[in-house]
């Protein structure tokens, strides 16, 4: 049975809601205090509504999924590199 920020999915799987910046707060910081540690999968969804690329107002979207977990680098650019 779901949790508080759960969802069950179609499959019955259950989704937890590990980070969202309206609840959490809007910055790296924040988001990496809610996902490192997490053993996955995970996936992430950023969309963000405003104008973006001259083409006036819209919402830009997109996801990204792995089946790592997540863990704290030395810095950004180490993302996915060991």
């Amino acid at each position: 049975r779901p949790g508080p920020g759960q969802q069950p999915g179609a499959d019955g799987a259950v989704w937890r809601l590990l980070y969202c910046s309206g609840e959490h707060g809007l910055s790296m910081n924040r988001f990496s205090k809610h996902v490192v540690g997490y053993a996955g999968p995970t996936l992430v969804l950023v969309g963000h509504a405003g104008t973006h690329a001259g083409k006036g107002a819209g919402r830009l979207r997109w996801g990204a999924y792995t089946d790592e977990a997540w863990r704290a680098g030395a810095k950004a650019s180490s993302i996915g590199s060991e």
